[in-house]
């Protein structure tokens, strides 16, 4: 980068970070973590939906989907007729 060009921030977790020697940990559904060496990498692999900027975002991301029984069979009941 040359001096005269200012500093490129890219966002990250709610705030701006400078995008030169960005580094972090991502976190995946499974338990799986990894290190993205750069911003593009970091972005590439959020966009993928299966790894994710935090910890708490991967575990919620592992959880089934709640559902209530009664709404599912009011649906089959309507879907069958």
């Amino acid at each position: 980068m040359h001096r005269d060009q200012p500093e490129e921030y890219v966002p990250y977790l709610n705030r701006s970070v400078p995008r030169r020697g960005f580094r972090t940990m991502i976190y995946a559904s499974d338990g799986r973590e990894k290190l993205a060496e750069s911003y593009d990498e970091f972005d590439a692999y959020i966009h993928s939906d299966t790894w994710f900027a935090t910890k708490d975002e991967a575990l919620a991301a592992s959880k089934p989907i709640k559902r209530k029984n009664k709404e599912v069979k009011e649906i089959n009941e309507y879907v069958s007729e």
